[in-house]
C-alpha cells in the first residue's frame, strides 16, 4: 500500500486580474506551488507527488527536481483533465491511495493532510470541509428569494483523498472534458459513491484574488 499526491498546477487565474498563473506567485519568497509541494514532502508519507504544469513551464523545468519523490507532467485544459493526466502518470496498485490538492492552497498543514489520509484509508473518498459563517441567501433577478439554512452547508477544501479504485471508476464512466466537474469529489458523487467529510482548516485558504494573497501572507507571518 502506497500513498500518492497529485497537484494540478496548469491553470490560469483570470479572477486574479488578467491571465495570471497564480501557482507561481511569490509568498514570502517562494511560489504558492512550492509551499504546497513542500508540505506534502514534510509528511514523509508519499511515494510519489505528481505536479501537473502548463506545457511551457514543463519545458523550462526539463525534469529537474530537488526531490526524487516529485515528478512533473504536462497538465490539461481544465483541473479535471490535469488530475487525470497526473493519475495516468502514476504506477499504482488497487490498494493504493491518491490525494489531490490545489496548488494555490499554500497553507495546507501536514496535520490536515494526515487527517484526510486516515479517513480515506478507513472509509473511502474523503474531503476536508469548514462550516459557512455568513448568512446565505438565494437571489433571482437582483431580488432575495429566500434565506438558506446554513447549518448543513460547508465549504470544501483540499486535499481530497481517494482509493485508487474510485478514481479508476470515475475515469472509466465520466468524461473529464465536461465543464461541470469542479473537483473529483463531485465526480465521485455523480457515479453514486459515498464521499466522507472531515474537519478542514480555516487557514487552508485558496488564493483566488490579490486580497487572498495578502491574507495568506498574514497567516504565514502570525
Amino acid at each position: 500500500m502506497n500513498y500518492f499526491a497529485i497537484i494540478p498546477a496548469a491553470g490560469v487565474g483570470k479572477r486574479f486580474g488578467g491571465s495570471v498563473k497564480k501557482q507561481f506567485l511569490s509568498l514570502n519568497g517562494r511560489s504558492l506551488l512550492h509551499w504546497s509541494v513542500e508540505t506534502f514532502l514534510k509528511t514523509r508519507l508519499f511515494h510519489r507527488i505528481v505536479v501537473c504544469l502548463p506545457p511551457d513551464e514543463l519545458i523550462q523545468i526539463s525534469g529537474k527536481t530537488d526531490s526524487p519523490e516529485v515528478m512533473y507532467v504536462a497538465g490539461g485544459a481544465t483541473r479535471a483533465q490535469s488530475v487525470k493526466k497526473g493519475f495516468e502518470a502514476l504506477e499504482v496498485l488497487d490498494n493504493d491511495y491518491v490525494m489531490v490538492h490545489d496548488a494555490v492552497r499554500p497553507l495546507v498543514s501536514a496535520e490536515l493532510i494526515l487527517r484526510v489520509v486516515k479517513e480515506t484509508r478507513e472509509k473511502g473518498a474523503t474531503i476536508p470541509v469548514v462550516p459557512l459563517s455568513d448568512t446565505i441567501k438565494e437571489i433571482k433577478d437582483g431580488i432575495v428569494s429566500k434565506t438558506i439554512d446554513r447549518s448543513s452547508l460547508f465549504a470544501v477544501q483540499t486535499p481530497q483523498g481517494f482509493p485508487v479504485g474510485v478514481l479508476r471508476n470515475i475515469y472509466q464512466r465520466l468524461d473529464v472534458t465536461d465543464p461541470r466537474w469542479t473537483d473529483e469529489a463531485m465526480m465521485v458523487e455523480a457515479i453514486g459513491e459515498k464521499v466522507y467529510a472531515v474537519e478542514g482548516d480555516r487557514r487552508n485558504i485558496k488564493v483566488t484574488t490579490a486580497e487572498d494573497l495578502k491574507v495568506a501572507e498574514i497567516y504565514l507571518n502570525m
